[in-house]
């Protein structure tokens, strides 16, 4: 019983860090866990923290917008040159792995024959 109403009021305790923590310009998850693992202390704790300034809109003009759209399109174009010549060079690294795995297999059969572990 005692149980069960801690974790109900741990909840609430919960919801009312998150309500405050909102109110204040912060994360409500934050909020949210420091209710429930604090019960009032945390959101005590949420409510004397700072509020948080919330950011200030960027306006930007269409001449700026077109400027950052073609540098986007550009950083894009050079993201996949870079993208297309790692996937080449994936494919070069791979071969070469399986031909280091391809002599080391035929090399330790070699030794095992020498050493006659087929002779029976």
């Amino acid at each position: 019983m005692f149980i069960g109403l801690g974790f109900i009021l741990a909840i609430i305790m919960g919801f009312l860090g998150s309500y405050v923590a909102t109110e204040k310009n912060r994360s409500g998850t934050e909020g949210f866990l420091l209710g429930l693992l604090f019960s009032i202390l945390g959101v005590i704790i949420v409510a004397l923290l700072p509020t948080k300034e919330k950011p200030k809109e960027i306006v930007i003009s269409d001449e700026e917008k077109e400027k950052l759209k073609k540098e986007q399109e550009e950083w894009m174009k050079k993201k996949d040159e870079e993208r297309k010549e790692m996937i080449r060079n994936e494919g070069k690294v791979f071969e070469k792995i399986m031909l280091v795995g391809l002599v080391v297999i035929i090399g330790f059969a070699a030794i095992l024959f020498l050493f006659g572990a087929f002779d029976y």
